[in-house]
């Protein structure tokens, strides 16, 4: 075991890096909070079909604007060399012009969208947010320089801060009547604050002339990342569109319910985790060896978060969805649990999307994302001919067999069995089924009692935590030897006491057995 009172080997991560990560997963967390809260209030207040008609108007816009210019925050991150200044100019004004003239196009387009879905209050909604799309654009690039000194913590601060704002005016709008707007509104509002702040923070701010001769030089950079943005937009997408068709906007809204939570542990484990595996594996990629380990070890120690967050959802999704949603929610239910599956497999999948940027070989990606479009798009098709279940388990199943062709793909390239890369993952989904069982009987033991649905809810997670950490100060230790060892590259004190807690728990047990 890498005790805590030194350094672990082979530390990957700089500082600011892990600073970073935390700042990232903290404003996650905090907005899965707040976001919890707010949903419980407005999944009461306004109709899965509202929900549904925002989510599908979302997507509709996401598409009309893929052509735009997706890759001007990434070339400007990219960009070291000498005039990058000039650059970024040119790369703010080259952005806003394509996106100005997209969105005009796509404004015309709107009345064939609205005829194709046959639900005419699309187009309004559509026209709101595509507004709101062009505000947003002119923060991209002041975004991109705060990314490119790794000061994250300026842009969490500021997200917080209006997330927190946007949420609270949902929730009086929706209380007010505002019914639908109440989704809509709030995000037109932020989207010039996000950005007028964002040029404080950043001591930037946009001038002229165009310097349209530079557009050339950027949008050569981008080009690439638009066509990958293209690819993943249609399989993170394309289930929305097909629903939204074939099923209604009442359905839409149902099934990203059921999506959105299933995905929460994504948003806020695996989203930090593959933002901040570029450059962890990046800074050792040159050392086949230390590559693999690092990544064998991210890979564990994403599943040792993620897989009891997950199982535990799913013992509970009923329980979960009637407490901070309601009642009208509960079609979602079933949906959900079929999408959880998924998600486990999902969930650790951030250390192999990014592996093949890390080995130089990008190309195999976007490829690998081509071809699996066409199965996945009639997966979605065939499902919606039984409902959102069906969606859900044709999503489930090409997406859990495509993703095990993508750790096939990633062992491959950092030469490591493939056996032997899922062996990473045994003992936290060992750890977590025991949890998940542990849960299951309580939860059957509690339906002979009168415990308030709320009250219920928080037991079981309160259960469920302290199982599946007396399961890795127990059985699992191995497992917690990893938590220390990365805890401690963030806090060694910490990591300390958790040590200490870890034998005191220990000795507790060969006490009892004595």
């Amino acid at each position: 075991m890498n005790r805590p009172d030194r350094p672990p080997p082979h530390k990957s991560l700089t500082g600011k890096v892990v600073q970073s990560g935390l700042w990232m997963y903290g404003r996650g967390l905090v907005t899965t909070i707040i976001n919890l809260g707010v949903m419980a209030i407005l999944a009461r207040q306004l109709t899965p079909a509202d929900f549904g008609l925002v989510a599908l108007a979302m997507v509709v816009l996401r598409f009309m604007t893929i052509l735009a210019a997706s890759g001007v925050g990434d070339y400007v991150i990219y960009d070291n060399k000498e005039g990058r200044e000039e650059r970024a100019q040119a790369a703010f004004w080259m952005d806003i012009s394509l996106s100005a003239a997209i969105v005009g196009l796509g404004v015309l387009a709107i009345p064939l969208v609205t005829r194709f879905y046959k639900d005419p209050g699309l187009g309004t909604v559509l026209l709101a947010l595509a507004f709101r799309y062009l505000l947003s654009q002119f923060s991209v690039v002041p975004d991109a320089l705060i990314k490119k000194s790794l000061d994250f913590h300026k842009l969490v601060i500021r997200d917080t801060v209006l997330e927190i704002f946007s949420s609270l005016a949902s929730v009086f709008m929706a209380l007010t009547g505002w019914g639908v707007w109440s989704l809509v509104i709030p995000g037109l509002i932020c989207a010039p604050m996000r950005a007028v702040m964002v040029w404080f923070m950043a001591a930037w701010h946009p001038k002229f002339p165009l310097r349209v001769h530079l557009w050339r030089v950027v949008f050569r950079y981008s080009i690439n990342i638009i066509g990958t943005n293209f690819a993943n937009s249609v399989v993170a997408e394309g289930d929305t569109l097909i629903v939204g068709k074939a099923l209604g906007t009442a359905q839409v809204g149902l099934y990203n319910l059921a999506w959105q939570n299933a995905n929460a542990v994504s948003r806020n484990v695996s989203t930090t985790a593959g933002k901040l595996a570029m450059p962890a594996l990046s800074s050792v990629s040159e050392n086949l060896e230390r590559l693999r380990t690092n990544f064998n070890r991210m890979f564990r120690l994403i599943g040792i978060v993620s897989f009891p967050l997950l199982i535990g959802l799913f013992v509970v999704a009923d329980l979960f969805i009637l407490t901070i949603y309601g009642p009208q929610w509960e079609p979602s239910v079933l949906p959900l649990r079929i999408l959880i599956v998924y998600a486990i497999r999902h969930s650790v999948g951030s250390p192999a999307s990014v592996i093949y940027n890390v080995v130089g070989r990008p190309e195999i990606g976007l490829r690998f994302n081509l071809c699996f479009i066409p199965f996945y798009l009639i997966s979605i098709w065939a499902g919606s001919l039984h409902g959102i279940v069906g969606v859900a388990i044709g999503v489930t199943v090409v997406r859990t067999l495509g993703g095990l062709v993508g750790f096939w793909i990633a062992s491959f390239l950092i030469k490591e069995r493939f056996f032997e890369l899922l062996r990473q993952l045994f003992q936290p989904f060992c750890a977590s089924v025991v949890m998940g069982l542990v849960v299951l009987g309580a939860r059957t033991a509690l339906e002979f009692t009168s415990v308030p649905q709320v009250a219920e809810l928080f037991l079981l997670v309160g259960i469920g935590g302290c199982v599946y950490l007396l399961l890795l100060v127990t059985i699992y230790r191995a497992l917690m030897e990893d938590l220390v060892t990365v805890v401690y590259s963030l806090s060694p004190a910490f990591a300390t006491r958790l040590k200490r807690i870890t034998e005191f728990t220990r000795s507790l047990k060969w006490n009892a057995v004595g």
